[in-house]
């Protein structure tokens, strides 16, 4: 059985593997098969991550940085299929990451974190919060035609 710490690490790490693979997949067809193959076996679990590391900003900070990662729409690689609901599922599978920060670790990090302590208090809240408005912003980000 792994230790609590084994699978925070293990966490950490593949959740960065990811967000690099995820930078480099520009195309629409390299990007739909990498969430094809995350969603809906492996994104459920990033979500429980959170949930169990709630306390933990080594953990949280690089799942939002993939998250963001994984909403972006970088040369337009978010172009979904008309005949898939992909871009229903990313954004309620994001807007449950940003519910499961906001209840459980910005609730835990005012009642612990205190003001005063200025790296602790931006490690653990501003930079997380900074990353959650650019993943609200990706997410509501849209192209008109």
């Amino acid at each position: 059985m792994a230790s609590l710490d084994e699978i925070q690490y293990l966490v950490i790490g593949v959740v960065r593997d990811l967000r690099g693979l995820c930078s480099a997949f520009v195309s629409k067809q390299a990007y739909s098969s990498l969430f094809d193959w995350l969603y809906p076996s492996y994104l459920p679990i990033f979500l429980k991550a959170l949930y169990v590391f709630y306390d933990r900003s080594d953990v949280y900070n690089p799942l939002l940085k993939f998250f963001h990662e994984l909403s972006s729409n970088r040369q337009e690689r978010l172009a979904f299929d008309s005949t898939k609901p992909n871009a229903y599922l990313l954004f309620r599978e994001t807007s449950n990451l940003l519910y499961i920060f906001q209840t459980k670790t910005i609730v835990h990090v005012n009642a612990m974190i205190p003001e005063t302590d200025d790296t602790l208090f931006y490690k653990s809240k501003l930079k997380p919060i900074i990353t959650c408005l650019k993943i609200i912003r990706a997410c509501l980000i849209g192209k008109i035609k």
